[in-house]
């Protein structure tokens, strides 16, 4: 009888966690435990950002070559002085032959992106970017 009641205590304290295991520990007001927000709401609407800045703040400058959208990001392809880079970044209005300033970011070798089925040899992935 012990072994019962013990039983169904785990599974009763238990039974939320084996529901939801990728649940947060803690869900905002309103919002599932099962949405991913949009990145735009982590970035902002946009990773372009038209208001000035330091060439410190972004350091890197360069010409764009190519634009991927895609629903949420723009892998962009610019070139500099090291030859062409690609760049993934939340989605921006950027065109072809704009010239641009972005920062370090983080850089992924051999980078397969699901929804362009591509596989990009090298990417920097950045959080914003300005015109210039």
């Amino acid at each position: 009888m012990k072994t019962i009641f013990i039983a169904l205590m785990l599974v009763t304290v238990a039974s939320p966690t084996l529901a939801a295991p990728d649940a947060p520990l803690s869900t905002p007001p309103g919002a599932s435990p099962h949405t991913v927000p949009p990145a735009s709401h982590i970035l902002g609407n946009s990773a372009l950002n038209s208001a000035p800045v330091s060439a410190a703040s972004l350091p890197n400058v360069g010409k764009v070559l190519e634009v991927i959208e895609t629903d949420l990001y723009s892998f962009i392809e610019v070139t500099n002085n090291n030859g062409s880079v690609w760049l993934a970044t939340t989605k921006t209005k950027v065109l072809k032959g704009d010239n641009i300033r972005y920062g370090q970011g983080a850089t992924m070798s051999n980078f397969t992106s699901r929804s362009l089925k591509r596989t990009f040899p090298s990417i920097i992935f950045i959080d914003r970017i300005a015109s210039m």
